[in-house]
């Protein structure tokens, strides 16, 4: 199962953390797109063009998320 870890430390919230990982999901996709693989998490090798446009389409997602106000509301 693919998993990935940011630290907390500097991420007090969870739209911060989703923000967090749309960013770092976004660089990793393009440097896939350039032919760059990362062996870390989330593993990026094998097909890196396949593997960078899905990647890359989770990143755009979280970062909508997070920039969701509607979604952060506590009440």
């Amino acid at each position: 199962m693919p998993f990935d870890h940011l630290s907390a430390t500097d991420l007090p919230e969870p739209c911060d953390a989703m923000a967090a990982f749309a960013r770092k999901w976004t660089t990793l996709a393009a440097a896939a797109n350039k032919g760059i693989a990362w062996q870390g998490s989330p593993e990026l090798s094998g097909d890196l063009a396949a593997k960078a446009k899905q990647l890359s389409r989770q990143a755009q997602l979280l970062a909508l998320w997070a920039a969701d106000d509607e979604l952060w509301d506590v009440d």
